[in-house]
């Protein structure tokens, strides 16, 4: 895991920095390339064309994140159709997606007493060298830690100074829309959102591309899923009984149909929900153990997945009350231990251990 720094750069030095490394990972990121794009082709010409469209909509809608990208590829000395192509490179897959778990239970569900997010980030087993921990002072908007694929301006999960936070799962069955990638939507509430109704006006604002589902909890103890994507197409889900279960299928009314299909997502929302509408409250242990699940005999159906076209990369807990993040990487069966982080303050960020 790339560990990095941010304290308070510009946009564009910030891209300068992450870009750097992004150059070390070339190699690795040739193969995703290889293995998730046509090589060549009017499949590869119709790939490209879609990824610098998606990136003209950043240009054009949110020029703070594009003069980030602006930074990364002049610092990973890559070209914008290139790295382009990596950024969307989920969007643009010619297999079918079906990413992550997410679980969140309020504080009355809990042993503990407090809000609990947890989360099995899948992706094809190649992207598990690039998965990026990014610590953000900000000094114009709230300051955060997030996990992201090493190189992309979003994240897809992290929680920031106030406690809001959020994890996501996506979905790809083909149907394309010119919008925002749900990843860099993740990072703007973490940069600008106190608590779940001011992230939901956010992501209501923008047009999404793909098929996203958040998970947005606050130090309040809120919780929402958001539904999202096929342009202006979104829908709220409350929890009514302090659990939210979300895979990679719609589950609203309105778009469900969009992803009945998705037989691994049904699966293992089938599965969670079996796991947590079994008894009143849930320890950490619980929660862990329900992620090491293999339930199913095929590994892409799992909910701790080991097949190399979808595989879990890295556990999260996120504790929106206490601000903290903890991550173990790798499948969570492996147990190779949580480390904890926390967003950076001012105080804290001229003390913070450098991550290089």
């Amino acid at each position: 895991m790339i560990k990095i720094n941010i304290n308070g750069l510009s946009p564009y030095e910030t891209g300068l920095q992450r870009g750097k490394r992004l150059n070390e990972l070339r190699p690795v990121i040739n193969k995703i390339l290889e293995t998730m794009i046509p090589q060549s082709g009017l499949e590869r010409k119709i790939a490209v064309e879609k990824a610098l469209r998606l990136s003209s909509v950043i240009k054009e809608e949110l020029p703070d994140v594009y003069a980030e990208m602006e930074g990364i590829v002049a610092g990973s000395q890559w070209n914008l159709e290139e790295y382009s192509l990596y950024h969307n490179s989920l969007i643009l897959s010619k297999k079918e997606i079906q990413c992550c778990s997410n679980i969140f239970l309020s504080e009355e569900r809990t042993e503990s007493g407090e809000t609990i997010l947890a989360k099995n980030k899948d992706l094809p087993s190649l992207f598990y060298d690039c998965q990026e921990l990014t610590s953000v002072y900000n000094k114009k908007y709230l300051s955060y830690i997030c996990l992201r694929n090493a190189g992309w301006p979003g994240c897809d999960q992290g929680v920031n100074e106030a406690g809001l936070s959020f994890i996501l799962s996506s979905a790809h069955t083909g149907e394309y829309s010119t919008g925002i990638h749900s990843y860099i939507l993740g990072s703007i509430i973490l940069a600008r959102a106190s608590h779940v109704d001011e992230a939901l006006k956010i992501l209501e604002s923008y047009t999404t591309t793909g098929e996203t589902s958040f998970i947005i909890s606050d130090a309040q103890g809120q919780g929402a899923i958001f539904e999202c994507g096929h342009c202006k197409q979104y829908n709220r889900l409350e929890s009514e009984n302090g659990i939210l279960i979300c895979t990679n299928h719609y589950q609203s009314k309105e778009l469900r149909k969009k992803t009945e299909h998705l037989k691994s997502s049904n699966n293992r929302w089938r599965r969670l929900n079996e796991l947590y509408h079994c008894q009143e409250k849930f320890s950490v242990d619980y929660i862990l153990n329900s992620l090491m699940e293999h339930n199913d005999p095929k590994d892409f159906y799992c909910i701790c997945r080991h097949d190399d076209t979808m595989s879990t990369l890295a556990t999260i807990l996120i504790f929106p009350q206490k601000k903290t993040m903890q991550i173990q990487m790798g499948n969570p069966c492996e147990k190779q231990g949580f480390h904890e982080y926390q967003p950076p303050t001012i105080q804290s960020y001229q003390q913070f251990e450098p991550l290089y």
